[in-house]
């Protein structure tokens, strides 16, 4: 594929999106351009096999092909019909940000990886109550044991080896010219290998590492580690799921005093954009301003609150 000036491209057409020409979202199981777009490329194996199928997968070039001749279909038109939708400027905008501030020249990429978005595990400490087994190990065991007991089968979701994903990440020279890394899981901070990784990405040149925690435990002393990383952007996002008591109830065995300890610590930060993250069900959308009061006894007024609607 020829280089594609992806600003010019987006003149072209009212819908439009750089996602597919730039960025990865990889997961245990699958990697695709993003969240919406499902089964693009299953993790079947080596780590390297499936990074490399999925940049040379034949759908991904026909999603490239549909945006440039303006015939977006469905499941991305979702995205231009829904609230927060990813509309061009926006995301044309932001990555315009981090390349000019590398002092590079804007956008003039083919589908040289800008963008990448990693589940690292699903190695967790907590059951949440709007949790699945596939982001949940705790809730693997639990689903692994009712499933037993109905079928007499054991049975475990397939999952690749986090600590193979880890070293893909740092050794696979396809991630050379990342600008831009948000890493989840699972919770990312039980992965030994986590400043590992942040650092061979900051030894790499990217300008912005995001982390998306529960904030429960950080066995590994992260928060302090990347408090004292520099030039890079740094962003952690703790999930609120209302006010403490809420909180506590919706994060299933969290120990509710140790997640405070830890925000704590994370508030001390001068150099670290707090974000926070509230998962909105039946369950708690009567919370919504107990939640955002929570955060300001965490945070004061130093935070950015989201919220996510679950199904």
């Amino acid at each position: 594929m020829q280089p594609i000036h992806l600003i010019d491209e987006s003149k072209k057409h009212e819908k439009y999106c750089i996602l597919p020409f730039n960025a990865i979202q990889i997961t245990p199981f699958q990697i695709t351009p993003c969240c919406k777009l499902q089964y693009m490329q299953p993790v079947d194996g080596e780590w390297g096999n499936a990074i490399n199928k999925y940049l040379n997968n034949p759908k991904l070039r026909a999603l490239q092909n549909d945006f440039l001749t303006g015939q977006v279909k469905n499941p991305c038109n979702r995205c231009f019909t829904s609230a927060g939708a990813l509309y061009p400027g926006a995301k044309l905008e932001e990555f315009a940000g981090l390349v000019n501030e590398s002092g590079t020249n804007p956008i003039i990429y083919d589908t040289t990886l800008q963008l990448l978005n990693v589940q690292l595990n699903s190695t967790c400490n907590l059951q949440c109550r709007h949790c699945t087994p596939q982001s949940s190990s705790s809730l693997t065991k639990i689903w692994d044991a009712d499933f037993v007991a109905v079928t007499g089968i054991s049975k475990t979701p397939s999952m690749s080896n986090d600590d193979a994903l880890v070293d893909e990440l740092i050794s696979n020279p396809a991630f050379n010219n990342v600008q831009s890394v948000l890493l989840s899981g699972g919770e990312p901070l039980m992965n030994i290998k986590l400043k590992d990784l942040v650092i061979a990405f900051q030894k790499r040149g990217v300008k912005k590492i995001g982390i998306v925690t529960n904030a429960a435990t950080d066995p590994f002393g992260f928060f302090h580690f990347f408090d004292s990383l520099d030039s890079v952007r740094k962003t952690v996002t703790v999930s609120v799921d209302g006010d403490r008591t809420i909180h506590a109830y919706y994060r299933h065995q969290l120990n509710i005093d140790e997640f405070e300890k830890n925000c704590a610590l994370l508030k001390e930060s001068k150099t670290i954009k707090k974000m926070v993250l509230m998962s909105v069900s039946a369950l708690n959308i009567f919370n919504i301003p107990s939640a955002m009061s929570y955060c300001y006894a965490l945070f004061d007024d130093d935070f950015y609150f989201n919220i996510s609607i679950v199904e």
